[in-house]
């Protein structure tokens, strides 16, 4: 499925999403001579890859490649509590995950209740994932889908 923008000149994050996929996030340069990829900013990502999670550029076309989804989503981790119930040690324990920090990460998660604990953390955790588990948390859960993709 193909979907048309018009860019001004100059760099752009582009975000792909998709249920059953991982979001797919990349810069591009617009020139008036064309479009190049600059980054994909997630795990494993490429710049001139038909491997997912991929990114291809020709001329003016820019070509996301998406990876689908494997083991815990970022919307399994919010429905282990409820988008209106999760606590700050969910977003902590996902903040020290996304920055590497396991051990704390895995001893804030154990500290959450077990009816509201998530069974592990997602396989994918973005900034916009961070943020929108901090909307959600503070009770702003249009922001909150906006930056996860879901829809609560």
């Amino acid at each position: 499925m193909a979907t048309e923008i018009e860019l001004a000149l100059g760099e752009h994050t582009v975000k792909w999403s998709k249920t059953g996929y991982d979001d797919l996030i990349a810069k591009i340069n617009v020139t008036d001579t064309g479009v190049s990829c600059v980054s994909v900013d997630v795990p494993g990502g490429a710049c001139g890859s038909t491997t997912p999670p991929g990114v291809v550029v020709s001329d003016f076309t820019v070509t996301g490649y998406l990876k689908k989804v494997t083991g815990v989503t970022i919307r399994d981790y919010i429905d282990s509590a409820g988008w209106n119930n999760l606590t700050n040690d969910h977003l902590l324990a996902l903040y020290y995950k996304f920055v590497g920090l396991d051990p704390a990460a895995e001893s804030t998660r154990s500290k959450i209740p077990e009816s509201k604990r998530p069974s592990a953390f997602p396989s994918t955790i973005t900034n916009d994932y961070l943020l929108g588990i901090y909307y959600y948390f503070i009770g702003y859960k249009d922001l909150g889908n906006k930056k996860t993709g879901c829809n609560y």
